[in-house]
């Protein structure tokens, strides 16, 4: 996939890193080496694409390019939407996104106010836009309307959210 956005952005990058992770390793990583760090904010969100074209990787560079280097650690990682994922139908489970191609999540490690971090979350998202058909749900932001995460499955589960839990006794932060 990264060969893909090289091709498609049409510029070298000044660097890359390219890593593959098993479960524990991807964990230490994340946590810098720390696995018992002091507490940091973090500001996060994702986009998922249908296809990964010349302009979606465009895009992306962009929303990368636009980041505050004083606003904290920033990483897009680029999730392909493919396997096991793939083999269940998109109207199985309230996870609409099974026919997509690929999903980035943005994720920014602030150590202060989280503002400039959202702020370019926001630009992230209208960098990305035209191509984006929603987000994943794991990476729930603040003020985004639930159909962003379950697309046309949202109605549905809807019904079955009244049907088995009408006091909303679970609760996730989505209002539906």
């Amino acid at each position: 996939m990264a060969a893909a956005i090289v091709s498609a952005v049409g510029t070298q990058p000044t660097g890359t890193e390219n890593h593959t992770f098993n479960y524990l390793d991807l964990v230490r990583y994340l946590a810098v080496g720390n696995l018992n760090p002091s507490p940091l904010g973090y500001v996060g969100g994702s986009d998922v694409f249908t296809t990964i074209t010349p302009a979606t990787a465009q895009g992306i560079a962009s929303a990368v390019d636009a980041f505050p280097r004083g606003a904290g650690r920033m990483l897009a990682i680029m999730h392909a939407l493919d396997g096991a994922l793939a083999t269940v139908s998109p109207g199985a489970t309230a996870f609409p996104w099974r026919r997509q191609s690929a999903l980035v999540q943005w994720y920014v490690e602030t150590s202060g106010s989280p503002s400039e971090a959202t702020s370019w979350l926001n630009t992230a998202h209208q960098a990305v836009r035209a191509y984006s058909v929603g987000g994943y749900v794991n990476y729930l932001e603040v003020n985004q309307p639930p159909a962003r995460y379950f697309g046309p499955n949202l109605s549905r589960l809807s019904a079955v959210r009244q049907k088995y839990d009408p006091s909303r006794v679970m609760f996730s932060g989505l209002n539906f």
